[in-house]
């Protein structure tokens, strides 16, 4: 695998399978990911993604990422952290004329092809829109907020 850090790599060059690592930097995940700034990221995420011609004109992009996710719970507010994980295929096919998409075949007509995109739209598939500091959270009382996991109240 090349481990060389990239954002987008040329059509012509996979001539057999070549492995890319592309690098999430906490600026970026707030930026382009979570702008309701509802989670963050400490370190840099990396997102692993092998391409291989499958015949002129066709790549074939397996992608598998893994990475840690600090939100809050949906439950109590209190900070949770989420492990993310997933493995998916997607073909890229050459057309010079715009096309509708499906889920696994992408359709492209320049020169490069950007896997941050890529990256970006798979990673906000994934992220859970309900998260629990621990499975039996006790949320928050509804009437004066106490957080139960911690205090109860005289509502509870």
């Amino acid at each position: 695998m090349n481990n060389k850090l990239t954002r987008r790599f040329q059509v012509s060059e996979p001539k057999e399978t070549q492995g890319y690592k592309i690098q999430i930097y906490p600026d970026e995940y707030e930026k382009y990911i979570d702008v309701t700034k509802e989670s963050y990221i400490n370190n840099s995420l990396y997102f692993i993604i092998e391409l291989t011609r499958l015949k002129k004109g066709y790549f074939s992009a397996d992608a598998h990422f893994e990475g840690q996710l600090f939100t809050y719970c949906s439950r109590c507010r209190s900070k949770a952290t989420v492990d993310l994980s997933n493995s998916f295929r997607r073909t890229y096919k050459y057309s010079e004329y715009e096309q509708e998409e499906s889920e696994d075949l992408i359709y492209y007509n320049t020169v490069f092809i950007d896997l941050f995109s890529f990256f970006l739209d798979e990673i906000s598939l994934i992220i859970p829109s309900y998260n629990l500091c621990k499975n039996d959270c006790k949320g928050v009382c509804t009437i004066c907020g106490e957080n139960l996991n911690k205090n109860s109240c005289i509502h509870s």
